[in-house]
């Protein structure tokens, strides 16, 4: 019964072990009593927290329990599929955590190009804009400039002519006391 049961559940090779006499555990293959399990008397103990394993042998009692040989592997096997069942589904939950995290990071990526490329559009816009203000000041300082320059040469040359005007009306003053 055991080695039907080995030929056509062969991943479940470790749990037979478990439930096996002395005698079928020899015809298992060698690693079942290796991979940190020791043998105790005429069983195998479990490694320290290996809750599976120890779960099943709560469920299933010791080989010594008094159970028929069958009723023990259809509990290890029901245990075994139970356990398959947790696996299989906290794996659809890590593929999609995992979808969701890519999802979330392709999004957040989106986000960040876009924001990327407005920060930038709007700098190189302000930089624009600033360069503009800036040649039109530079151009209104020019402007002013020149403007002043004129106003002094205006000035001055106003301020000769008014010099011209005092030395002739001195001139005239002398002129009007002299002949009186």
């Amino acid at each position: 019964l055991v080695s039907e049961a080995y030929r056509t559940c062969g991943c479940r090779k470790l749990f037979l072990g478990l439930i096996c006499s002395r005698s079928d555990r020899a015809r298992l293959p060698t690693f079942v009593e290796g991979r940190g399990r020791r043998r105790i008397g005429s069983r195998l103990e479990a490694p320290r927290g290996s809750v599976a394993v120890s779960a099943i042998m709560d469920a299933t009692g010791s080989s010594k329990s008094g159970g028929s040989l069958k009723k023990q592997m259809v509990a290890v096997l029901a245990a075994l599929d139970e356990s398959s069942a947790i696996i299989d589904t906290q794996k659809k939950q890590i593929e999609y955590l995992n979808d969701e995290k890519e999802r979330l990071e392709g999004l957040l990526n989106e986000k960040e190009e876009a924001l990327n490329a407005r920060v930038s559009r709007e700098i190189i816009d302000l930089k624009e804009e600033m360069e503009h203000k800036f040649a039109l000041q530079v151009a209104e300082n020019k402007r002013l400039q020149h403007h002043i320059t004129l106003q002094k040469k205006e000035s001055e040359k106003l301020g000769a002519a008014l010099l011209a005007l005092q030395e002739r009306m001195q001139l005239v003053e002398n002129e009007v006391i002299d002949e009186d």
